[in-house]
């Protein structure tokens, strides 16, 4: 029988007060983050002198959403255990204070890493990354060298005391949440449907919100300012990613145990430094050089340069979505679908055995951008963290030469991270989906059309010559499944190709579209004083399908084109990638600047045997993992079980391969494997080890070598 002096039991609450402990628990945490961004801010405030205070606030602002994810990340398991009905947090005293110390001495960990990041950022101006996990490799010589150059001491002290203030004001709010309400009813089921809600929440803060991309290091890429958009990143958050990357590099740990490290660098700048080009710090970077004579010197099929008009010319980087080579008539393509291609072609210089790095579109684009090769293991280097690490890609080095730099894009700009990562390549104006007015058609899925994004850029090209010299990467969309075109289609539907027809009009378009920009800027003012780059993306899969590299998906084409260039309608049948744009621009711009890319200058002499292409699938297992070299017509295949295979290869118009066993040939693989290790090993140290570019004292030395020519 009930006791009737008992008190009444009290009404259940809208959200239970052990719900509210978990919202409690997120807050204090991101009151923890925040005050130690301050921290990181103070101790490393020489770096905030060409911030303004606005930016700085903008900071905390961003840094929100990092600091709620780790927050979320920390209170998930707590929220599942303490909304188990009968058994959660409100239930169990003992349980209570086993969470609260747990919870304390989690703190205490995450507390301390955010102070040591105090000293990281101050020595290496990043956040954690890859580094903090090499420094793994070296225990005892890493905490002898925190031990006597840092005080730890003190920072030991600040992190008690920041714990101990957490801990009391865990206390007191488990106090007013989890203690003395036994008498609140609440219904199992209410128990498991408020455990649900606290779950979505939590997932929905650890994600960054309800957009379609999950929370990645570059959304922190707000400004221009890389001081701000380190401060606003959570180093906690950095350190996971960069475990993620670590763990994901391990699989790919044999290709960095190939051979000895300074063969395999020596391999790799024998495969890439010209004769006349100076290395800079060569006892630190692998390719960090100093440029040749200006491009344009004869090459094996003539002069190619460009013609000087007193003006820096503009350069236009079109990186085209699927664009494969085997539908390109100038490419020798019997499925010539590209008339528009092929006319710019003949007016141009087109390399018609080009290769792309990957099989995704962010691999095109960091490969034609950075002259960095795609990497076993590294295969998502625009949203990996180890890219937040200054390159000398294509627009850092033009906006040090005083261009603008700029990226047009059909689609979201947030998709495979590409403004965050195109902020730290030196991109300073952007224009994605949700900047074109009225355009006339709206991809349900992507974005607007190729026709809409050519149109904007040539408006944004001619304002932007008006100002001076320009560098603008433009990426292409509407030749991507679902082909969701305009309609009526500029041309008659393909019908003749089966299940390629709906394929077949978005090469089309995009060809028909990239004719109508070029017939348009050919009557703007900065048409005459501006050089065009166009290449695929990658190709797409196509029959048939040459070994497990599968050859016909990278051939893309690559053409230079300009009413500069002193040789036009010509088509070189040297093996390039996309990797060689970068080099090749900086030459045919007759730039002394240092560049650190891994490939050559197609137009240069100086190389004493054929240029190669090195590229791999999107990552991941199976036929991904292979990684396959292309020297003049002899393809090496490095299988993902380890064989090695050369074999002889044509392209258009009629692919196919053929084994080449015999003695000589067995010779001529050994060395092109032996440049494959070199190659993927030096550049993968590289990487890693946060060198794939120079700091800022190296590239100053490097300024000064080449403009002193020492």
């Amino acid at each position: 029988m009930d006791d009737p002096s008992a008190p009444p039991p009290k009404p259940p609450r809208w959200i239970p007060r052990h719900s509210l402990f978990f919202l409690a628990l997120v807050t204090l945490l991101v009151v923890l983050f925040e005050l130690l961004r301050l921290g990181l801010i103070l101790r490393n405030s020489d770096g905030a002198r060409d911030a303004r205070w606005t930016q700085l606030l903008s900071s905390f602002l961003y840094g929100l959403r990092f600091d709620v994810a780790i927050a979320c990340y920390t209170a998930m398991p707590l929220a599942v255990l303490g909304h188990l009905p009968r058994w959660g947090l409100r239930h169990s005293a003992r349980h209570r204070r086993i969470v609260s110390r747990l919870l304390v001495a989690t703190v205490a960990v995450m507390t301390f890493l955010l102070l040591a990041e105090f000293e990281f950022y101050r020595e290496f101006q990043t956040r954690y990354n890859q580094l903090a996990f090499q420094y793994l490799d070296q225990p005892k010589v890493v905490v002898g060298m925190v031990w006597y150059s840092y005080p730890v001491v003190r920072y030991v002290l600040l992190c008690l005391a920041l714990t101990l203030a957490f801990a009391l004001a865990l206390r007191w709010v488990m106090r007013r949440t989890l203690t003395g309400r036994e008498s609140e009813s609440v219904s199992p089921i209410r128990e498991l449907g408020w455990m649900a809600a606290s779950i979505v929440l939590l997932v929905l803060g650890m994600r960054g919100g309800l957009q379609d991309e999950p929370l990645r290091w570059g959304n922190a890429y707000h400004s221009g300012n890389d001081y701000v958009n380190q401060m606003s990143l959570n180093g906690l958050f950095a350190l996971g990613q960069s475990g993620l990357d670590h763990v994901r590099r391990s699989k790919t740990s044999p290709w960095q145990r190939r051979m000895p490290i300074e063969e395999a660098r020596a391999v790799a700048r024998g495969m890439v430094v010209g004769a006349d080009e100076r290395l800079v710090g060569p006892a630190g970077r692998v390719v960090l050089r100093t440029a040749g004579p200006a491009a344009g010197a004869a090459g094996a099929d003539g002069a190619v340069a460009l013609r000087k008009t007193g003006r820096a010319p503009n350069v236009v980087l079109v990186i085209m979505e699927s664009f494969s080579a085997r539908f390109v008539g100038a490419c020798g393509s019997p499925q010539d679908r590209t008339p528009r291609f092929d006319q710019l072609a003949s007016e141009g210089v087109l390399f018609d055995h080009a290769f792309s790095g990957g099989t995704h579109t962010h691999q095109g684009v960091f490969c034609s951008t950075l002259g960095f090769p795609n990497l076993p293991g590294y295969e998502y280097l625009m949203e990996n963290i180890v890219s937040n690490q200054s390159f000398l890609s294509l627009p850092a080095i033009l906006k040090r030469e005083g261009y603008q730099t700029m990226f047009l894009y059909n689609g979201n700009l947030a998709w495979d991270n590409m403004a965050g990562f195109f902020r730290k390549q030196g991109i300073d104006r952007f224009i994605g989906s949700s900047d074109y007015v009225n355009p006339t058609h709206r991809d349900r899925v992507w974005g607007v059309t190729d026709r809409d994004v050519f149109d904007r850029a040539n408006d944004e090209f001619e304002a932007a010559d008006r100002r001076g010299p320009f560098f603008s990467v433009l990426l292409t969309l509407s030749n991507h499944v679902p082909f969701d075109l305009p309609d009526p289609l500029p041309f008659e539907r393909t019908t003749d190709m089966g299940d390629l027809n709906r394929r077949t009009d978005g090469v089309r378009y995009a060809d028909w579209a990239l004719g109508r920009f070029m017939d348009q800027a050919k009557a703007r003012d900065y048409y005459r004083n501006t050089l065009f780059v166009f290449v695929g993306d990658h190709g797409f899969h196509v029959a048939p399908k040459l070994t497990e590299a599968h050859v016909l998906f990278h051939h893309v084409p690559l053409l230079f084109h300009s009413p500069l260039l002193t040789t036009s309608g010509k088509v070189i049948p040297t093996t390039a990638s996309q990797l060689n744009i970068l080099p090749t621009v900086v030459g045919l711009l007759g730039l002394r600047a240092p560049q650190a890319s891994w490939a050559r200058n197609l137009f240069a002499t100086d190389y004493p045997d054929e240029n190669f292409a090195i590229f791999k699938g999107s990552g991941g297992s199976g036929s991904d993992q292979a990684v396959a070299m292309v020297r003049g017509d002899k393809l090496l295949v490095m299988g993902s079980d380890g064989s090695r295979k050369l074999w002889q290869c044509e392209l258009n118009p009629n692919p196919g391969i053929r084994p080449l066993d015999d003695g000589p040939s067995q010779v001529t693989a050994a060395v092109m494997q032996r440049q494959v290790y070199g190659y993927v090993q030096a550049a993968m140290a590289e990487l890693t080890a946060q060198k794939a570019g120079p700091r800022p004292g190296e590239l100053l030395r490097a300024v000064e070598t080449a403009s002193t020519g020492h």
